[in-house]
């Protein structure tokens, strides 16, 4: 079975959600290709480098038909990914690969623990909004 070849999308729109924290919508004619239903799904954005291309896997933090929403830490000594996320605008193009397994858990568990570092907040923030208003834990 052969891979899926990556997809171009188009960048819509950059907002900041935290000092720390850039959310990058992209969509375009190509969205069409995208299947339904992959919030926490991961992606694999291929950013031109200097020796070629530069793979980095990503979160979908929402989806809508056309467009996902993609969220990026913004670090102080920024690398490849970052850097393109604070200089993206609208109308610039990126290929992703994917979409790839949802991280989503276990709903019926009478007690939930979500821990993870900044890099997760999309995933957890994905797997809260599905959880019943009854729901015990803590993130």
């Amino acid at each position: 079975m052969s891979r899926p070849q990556p997809r171009e999308l188009v960048v819509i729109n950059t907002t900041l959600v935290t000092p720390h924290m850039l959310r990058v919508t992209l969509g375009g004619e190509n969205m069409n290709t995208m299947p339904e239903n992959q919030e926490s799904g991961y992606v694999k954005l291929i950013f031109p480098s200097e020796s070629g291309r530069l793979m980095r896997t990503y979160t979908i933090r929402k989806q809508r038909a056309d467009e996902i929403d993609i969220d990026f830490m913004l670090h102080d000594d920024s690398g490849p990914a970052s850097s393109w996320a604070k200089n993206a605008k609208a109308g610039d193009r990126i290929l992703i690969g994917g979409p790839g397994p949802k991280k989503m858990i276990e709903e019926s568990a009478q007690w939930q623990l979500l821990i993870g570092d900044m890099t997760a907040l999309p995933a957890i923030s994905v797997n809260l909004e599905t959880l019943p208003a009854n729901a015990k834990g803590y993130a």
